[in-house]
C-alpha cells in the first residue's frame, strides 16, 4: 500500500466516519482527495508524515479541530483545500516556509484565528489564496503583496487591519478581494497598475481618500467595489476600458462632483449592467448619455443632490430593472419616453421635486412590482393606467 499515489472519490459519495490515521503509511502517496462527503473528526497529525503528498482536498466535509501545522511543512505540497468545513480552526504556523512549491491555498468558510506569517509572503510559486470568511486578524503580510506569480488573492469577511499595501508588477493578478475587513488609510495607487486586473473588491472597510486616477487606465476590469468606505473626491471614469467593465458600487462613501463624465459616451459603456452611486454627495443632473447604456439594468443614483430633469434618453434603457432616483433635488415631470423600459420592476422617484401629472405610460410596465412617487409634487389624478399593473405590492 505504501505504493498507492492516488487516493480520490467523485463529489457527493456520502462518506462518512473519521480520517484514519493510518494513512500515515502511504508514504508515497501524492494526491488525497475526498472532497464534498461527511468527513467528521479532525485531520489527524500524522499526514504529516506525508512527505510525497502534493495534493490534499478535504473541502466540503465536517472536519472539525485544528488544522495541524506539521502538513503546512511538507515539502512537495502544492495544493490545499480544506474551504467550506465550517468548525475547522487554527493558525497559519511559520513552518509554512518549508511549503516552497505551494501554489494554491483555501480556507474559505473556517475559523482560522489569528494573524497571518511573514513568511507566507515567501511562498513564490503560490498563485491562488483564499481566506474568506475566517476570524483572521493582523495586517497583510510582508511580501505577499510582491509574490510573482500570484492571481487570486481572496482575504474578505475578516478582521485584518492596517493599510492594503502597494502592489508591485504582478501581471497575472486579476482577483482582489478584500471586502468587510477593517483596512484603513488610501486604496493603493499601485493597484490600478496591474492591468490584468478583472476583479476589485473592497467594500465595508474604513478607507479614505480619493480613488486614484490609475483606475481609469485598467483596460479589462470587469468589476469595482467601493461601497461603505470614506471615500472622497469624484468618481473615475473608467476610460481607459476597453468596454469590459459590468458593476460598479460606489454607494455609501462621501464623493462629490458630477456623474456627467462617468455616464459620457467616452466612458465604459460596453457591458455595464450595474451602477449603484446611492448615498454620496454627487452633483449635476444625469446626463443625456446615460441612453448610451444600452445593457444597463439596475441603476441607483438615490440619496444625492443631483439637480435638474429627467433626460429622455433614459428611455432608451430597455434592459433596465431596476430605478432608483429618490431623495434628490429633480425637478420637472416624468418623461413619456419611461413607458420604453418594459423591464423595469423596481421604480423609485420619491423624495425630489417633482411635478406636472403623472404620465399615463406607467401603465405599460407590466412587469412593475414596486412604484414610489411619493414626497413629490405631482398634480391632478392618479392614472386609471396604473390599474394594470397586477404586479405592484406582490
Amino acid at each position: 500500500m505504501s505504493t498507492l499515489t492516488h487516493s480520490q472519490t467523485s463529489d457527493q459519495n456520502n462518506l462518512r466516519g473519521q480520517l484514519p490515521s493510518e494513512l500515515q503509511t502511504l508514504t508515497g502517496l501524492k494526491t488525497l482527495e475526498l472532497r464534498s462527503n461527511l468527513i467528521s473528526g479532525s485531520v489527524p497529525t500524522e499526514f504529516g508524515l506525508l512527505t510525497n503528498l502534493e495534493q490534499l482536498d478535504l473541502r466540503q466535509n465536517q472536519i472539525t479541530g485544528s488544522f495541524p501545522s506539521s502538513i503546512f511543512g511538507l515539502p512537495k505540497l502544492q495544493n490545499i483545500f480544506m474551504l467550506r468545513n465550517g468548525k475547522l480552526h487554527g493558525k497559519f504556523p511559520t513552518t509554512i516556509e518549508q511549503a516552497t512549491n505551494l501554489q494554491m491555498i483555501s480556507f474559505e468558510q473556517c475559523q482560522l484565528s489569528g494573524s497571518l506569517p511573514d513568511s507566507l509572503g515567501s511562498l513564490s510559486q503560490l498563485s491562488f489564496l483564499t481566506l474568506l470568511g475566517n476570524e483572521l486578524t493582523g495586517t497583510i503580510p510582508q511580501g505577499l503583496n510582491q509574490l510573482p506569480l500570484l492571481e487570486v488573492l481572496e482575504l474578505a469577511g475578516n478582521r485584518f487591519s492596517g493599510t492594503i499595501p502597494e502592489f508591485a508588477d504582478q501581471p497575472g493578478l486579476y482577483f482582489i478581494s478584500l471586502y468587510q475587513n477593517n483596512f484603513t488609510g488610501n486604496i493603493p495607487v499601485s493597484a490600478g497598475a496591474l492591468t490584468g486586473l478583472l476583479f476589485f473588491d473592497i467594500h465595508e472597510n474604513n478607507l479614505s481618500g480619493g480613488i486614484p486616477d490609475s483606475f481609469n487606465s485598467i483596460p479589462q476590469l470587469v468589476t469595482f467595489y467601493a461601497a461603505g468606505n470614506n471615500l472622497t473626491g469624484t468618481i473615475p471614469t473608467f476610460s481607459g476600458n476597453v468596454g469590459m467593465l459590468q458593476s460598479v458600487d460606489l454607494s455609501r462613501n462621501k464623493l462629490s462632483g458630477g456623474i456627467g463624465d462617468f455616464l459620457s459616451r467616452n466612458g465604459p459603456v460596453g457591458e455595464l449592467h450595474t451602477i449603484d452611486l446611492s448615498f454620496n454627495s454627487l452633483s449635476g443632473s444625469v446626463p443625456t448619455t446615460i441612453g448610451a447604456f444600452s445593457r444597463l439594468a439596475s441603476l441607483d443614483l438615490s440619496v444625492n443632490e443631483l439637480t435638474g430633469t429627467l433626460p429622455l434618453e433614459i428611455g432608451k434603457l430597455t434592459q433596465m430593472d431596476t430605478l432608483q432616483l429618490k431623495q434628490n433635488k429633480l425637478i420637472g415631470t416624468i418623461p413619456e419616453e419611461v413607458g420604453l423600459m418594459k423591464k423595469l420592476q423596481y421604480l423609485d422617484l420619491s423624495s425630489n421635486h417633482l411635478n406636472g401629472t403623472i404620465t399615463d405610460t406607467l401603465g405599460v410596465l407590466l412587469e412593475l412590482s414596486q412604484l414610489d412617487l411619493s414626497n413629490n409634487n405631482f398634480s391632478g389624478t392618479l392614472p386609471k393606467a396604473l390599474d394594470h399593473l397586477t404586479n405592484l405590492g406582490t
